[in-house]
């Protein structure tokens, strides 16, 4: 499962995916791990890892961010990973933003609440 939403010029996103683990038992490190490994295999555009791991609550959820920067030079941007492993699906958000609007990735953040 997915889901997009952009700003009005496209250069700011937010990407919700579920997905269904191999492994019913799977930690959210162990996928986290995974998906810093994938990251590094990619090869079409950049992707940095830029700091440690944190762990943020979202909507009353714990989820382990990863910080990453995509691109390069000017056209960089930051993307965050929010990752979090519950009865054997992979809840991911990712957002995508620059410096200058750093405010508007807090504020797709806090949008989530508990249900």
């Amino acid at each position: 499962y997915e889901m997009m939403s952009t700003d009005a010029t496209g250069a700011n996103n937010v990407v919700l995916t579920i997905e269904k683990l191999p492994l019913k038992n799977m930690e959210t490190e162990v996928y986290v791990q995974s998906l810093k490994t994938q990251l590094g295999k990619v090869t079409t555009i950049p992707y940095t890892i830029t700091g440690d791991d944190e762990t943020e609550s979202i909507a009353g959820k714990d989820f382990i961010k990863v910080n990453t920067q995509i691109g390069s030079g000017d056209d960089a941007k930051k993307q965050d990973y929010y990752a979090s492993v519950h009865e054997g699906r992979a809840i991911c958000i990712i957002v995508t933003y620059s410096d200058e609007t750093s405010e508007v990735a807090e504020s797709i953040l806090n949008a989530f609440t508990e249900y």
